[in-house]
């Protein structure tokens, strides 16, 4: 991430701070693609549907139901940065899921 990732800071501060941590449940499935119109030599927008049962739980008990994988569409603004891809910005994006 050009930024490190602090952009989700806030809410991992609040989360660490109310004895949660993040459980990917069964995992994650990403399913990225990018928009063609929307890239350049130095930038592009990717769109990801993904499916998960990610979600926050307590620390101290971590066990939850398993939970049926959700689908959740994610839009990411990337940037050629010292010959690397990184993630500029990241944001929910529902017409991801085509």
């Amino acid at each position: 991430m050009v930024d490190a990732g602090s952009q989700f800071d806030a809410k991992l501060r609040e989360a660490r701070a109310g004895g949660f941590v993040d459980s990917l449940g069964i995992g994650v499935v990403l399913r990225p693609y990018v928009l063609a119109d929307r890239r350049s030599d130095g930038s592009a927008v990717v769109l990801d549907c993904t499916l998960s049962d990610e979600a926050f739980v307590l620390r101290d008990d971590p066990a939850r139901p398993t939970s049926k994988p959700v689908q959740r569409g994610q839009l990411a603004t990337m940037l050629l940065s010292g010959g690397r891809w990184k993630v500029e910005a990241f944001s929910e994006e529902d017409t991801a899921c085509l």
